[in-house]
């Protein structure tokens, strides 16, 4: 045994995660912690860190500093929201208990849900072990996600789920697994196109595949991918018992509008929902004010933008 690891088995115990969840904010692998708790793995000094500024606690047993505040003029260093226990803690805590009590009585027609679904591609300049890896905002299982009580506050007999997914959430399943959960049915999915205005790179605009949108003045935002570029992202329509769109506000199945901000959905795409959906209208995992018209809830739900 290189070192001993009980104490991270303590500290780690005493916040209340799981083997599981503590790897998910440190960026390795579950089987990382157990070894690292029985002590046949050495960790690096970086982890080792990392650790202690999560758990609030240090491998030689005595408390960990607070964290010094930036002194006046000074730089401050970029916030790392994975490395907030506190706020991941209060994040799953607040979805598990509080919608329900968020909304006494309330029975909401419409709902829309962009949840902080856990990033499985480990081959990605993104994925958590990757350096300078910078995660803004705290995952969740979707084991997690699929506990929110999403059907105490949904119309019981006519509503409709406007579900945000990955392209690899919606392939293994996991979107329509929550989506049932919640006591909703997927019928269709929307993608969103994500295009700007302008000339693109020579060697997207002359395939004749995409053509038609260079014609037009825009182009395709291109994003990450193993096979073929991102250039879109999944809205999972579902539907729970007599949920309907009459002919009159069925829309084409297609968002186009500018990528925003990381995880930020575009005005388009509310336009949208609005157009195809009454209310009353909630917002699950909302970020900021909300828009008019919608309730909000989530952990960042009345944050400045």
């Amino acid at each position: 045994m290189s070192h001993d690891g009980h104490w991270l088995r303590q500290a780690r115990q005493a916040a209340g995660l799981t083997q599981t969840g503590l790897a998910r904010l440190v960026g390795v692998g579950q089987s990382t912690v157990s070894l690292l708790e029985r002590g046949w793995l050495e960790p690096s000094a970086e982890q080792l860190s990392r650790l202690e500024h999560l758990l609030g606690a240090r491998a030689s047993g005595e408390p960990a500093p607070e964290p010094r505040r930036p002194g006046r003029g000074r730089p401050r260093r970029p916030r790392d929201p994975e490395a907030d226990l506190a706020r991941a803690i209060e994040a799953v805590r607040h979805a598990r208990l509080g919608l329900r009590d968020a909304f006494p009585g309330q029975r909401f027609r419409c709902v829309l849900a962009d949840p902080p679904w856990p990033f499985q591609d480990r081959g990605s300049r993104i994925a958590a072990e990757h350096p300078g890896c910078a995660r803004p905002y705290t995952y969740m299982s979707a084991d997690d996600i699929a506990g929110i009580e999403v059907g105490a506050v949904a119309n019981a007999r006519d509503a409709l789920l406007w579900l945000w997914s990955t392209w690899s959430h919606l392939l293994d399943g996991s979107a329509q697994r929550v989506a049932s959960a919640w006591g909703f049915v997927p019928k269709q999915v929307i993608p969103w196109i994500k295009v700007q205005p302008g000339a693109s790179v020579a060697r997207y605009q002359r395939h004749p595949a995409v053509a038609v949108l260079y014609d037009a003045g825009l182009r395709l935002q291109i994003g990450m991918g193993h096979y073929v570029r991102a250039a879109s992202e999944p809205l999972l329509l579902c539907v729970r018992k007599a949920g309907r769109v009459p002919p009159e506000r069925q829309l084409p199945g297609v968002i186009c509008a500018p990528r925003q901000r990381h995880s930020q959905k575009p005005a388009e795409a509310y336009d949208f929902i609005e157009t195809v959906c009454d209310g009353p209208r909630l917002e699950l995992f909302a970020r900021g004010a909300g828009r008019p018209g919608w309730a909000v809830w989530g952990a960042q739900a009345g944050d400045a933008a």
